[in-house]
């Protein structure tokens, strides 16, 4: 009796390790997910500050359109910020080329808006 005592025990403690070493593999690949993209949301918050506070402050209408109320897919979001033509008589915007908002700085400021619409929610 003590003996399967003792051998469920032990079963029972190596699945437990078993599993909070998995869990804490996971955990860590998690925070590290959330770390990037706390550092591209960072990083495209800055770019926003630089580039295009000045005509859309704090996503809000400006000079330009209210950035907060539209729900647009981020291709379209890119080719918008790279072409200087009109969209949907919003009127013109000026255009970014990859010297002034380089292709990861195109992401991380894509990331940022996507962080400003979950916080509207």
């Amino acid at each position: 009796m003590k003996t399967r005592l003792s051998v469920y025990l032990i079963i029972f403690m190596c699945m437990g390790f078993y599993l909070s070493s998995c869990s804490s593999r996971r955990i860590k690949k998690d925070m590290t997910e959330i770390s990037r993209l706390d550092d591209q949301v960072a990083e495209g918050r800055i770019i926003f500050k630089n580039q295009c506070q000045k005509c859309h402050p704090n996503g809000e209408a400006g000079v330009g359109p209210s950035l907060n109320d539209k729900k647009l897919p981020s291709f379209i979001i890119r080719a918008r910020i790279r072409s200087r033509a009109t969209f949907l008589w919003t009127g013109r915007m000026p255009s970014f080329s990859k010297h002034e908002i380089s292709e990861k700085g195109l992401d991380a400021l894509l990331a940022y808006l996507k962080n400003m619409e979950k916080k509207d929610k």
